[in-house]
């Protein structure tokens, strides 16, 4: 059985490394030709640096930050 993931998703696990190869490539085309795409990703990573930096305990601003998105994210899908 095979798992679909969003484009989001697939977002997360390229930036930890664990996409296919494949994955990898596609992601990589789509990353260079879409600004908007680019953008969020770096957000991500950003993101995923500010929490290793402080060791997995996020203050409340990057708390806030991810409930904010994850609202954002909750209302798209119901539209």
């Amino acid at each position: 059985m095979t798992q679909d993931f969003t484009l989001r998703e697939r977002l997360i696990k390229h930036l930890y490394g664990e996409s296919t190869t494949t994955e990898k490539l596609a992601l990589d085309c789509l990353l260079r030709e879409d600004a908007s795409l680019r953008e969020e990703f770096n957000g991500f990573r950003q993101m995923k640096d500010a929490l290793q930096q402080i060791q997995a305990e996020p203050s409340d601003e990057c708390v806030d930050a991810i409930l904010r998105y994850s609202a954002h994210t909750e209302l798209e899908a119901n539209l």
